[in-house]
């Protein structure tokens, strides 16, 4: 299929004493490509043109434009410093979440946390028919990556450390985990609720109305078993009751 050229034109570079030339393609199945040459030498030299959309919609996109080499340079640097520091800190996390899963299922299930994230089974059972475990196990190791580390850090349900990250503000708009939002309430309840039933630890259980009598430390000896099995089935009814 043959692609025609629509049309050329020319706009002052970014040191203002040159020109780039934009040329927009099409072919007949509707599919366009626009390209860009800078025109200018010493802007040649310095600059690359970068398509990363920074804000727009389909057919509407506005691209991040020219930009310095050594910006770029300075942002991939950026990106695999964040990337291997994120190996460091939360790989071993990464690594215990498929820890003996013995179906691709239980894997991609883990993985996309059920359907959320890219692949899709079917995606993921195309790509990986005939691999070997150590080829699976490198499959969903290559996931973890600096582009991918919101996922990352929902698969491994853990509130990253920003600051030895070493992101920024948008960054860590862009990599915070959703999914930890109920777990951290659920924590913070529990966590009180044992403070104030500690608190009343003294006093016999018929004789506390205030607090939930969900938690209790035994002081001193041993519990049989027989006892300890009527103690989880009581906490267990207690906890239904008040939660």
């Amino acid at each position: 299929m043959s692609r025609e050229e629509d049309f050329r034109r020319k706009y002052p570079c970014p040191c203002g004493k040159g020109e780039y030339e934009e040329v927009h393609y099409s072919d007949d199945s509707g599919r366009s490509e626009t390209c860009y040459e800078m025109l200018c030498p010493k802007c040649k030299e310095k600059y690359v043109y970068d398509h990363t959309v920074i804000y727009g919609h389909p057919w509407n996109e506005v691209e991040r434009g020219w930009v310095l080499k050594r910006v770029l340079e300075a942002e991939q640097e950026h990106r695999e410093n964040v990337g291997e520091k994120a190996k460091v800190l939360y790989f071993k996390f990464w690594k215990a979440k498929f820890r003996n899963l013995k179906s691709k299922k239980q894997i991609w299930k883990i993985l996309t946390l059920n359907g959320k994230y890219y692949p899709s089974l079917g995606t993921l059972y195309k790509h990986t028919k005939v691999y070997t475990q150590k080829e699976m196990t490198e499959y969903v190791d290559h996931f973890f990556n600096y582009h991918d580390l919101k996922q990352v850090f929902e698969v491994c349900g853990i509130e990253p450390d920003w600051k030895n990250l070493g992101v920024n503000g948008e960054e860590i708009r862009s990599f915070q985990p959703d999914n930890l939002n109920n777990q951290e309430k659920h924590e913070s309840i529990e966590i009180k609720h044992r403070r104030t039933s500690l608190s009343s630890s003294d006093v016999k259980p018929s004789e506390v109305t205030d607090v939930y009598w969900l938690f209790a430390e035994r002081k001193k000896g041993q519990v049989p078993i027989a006892h300890s099995q009527r103690w989880q089935i009581a906490y267990i009814c207690q906890y239904k009751r008040y939660c």
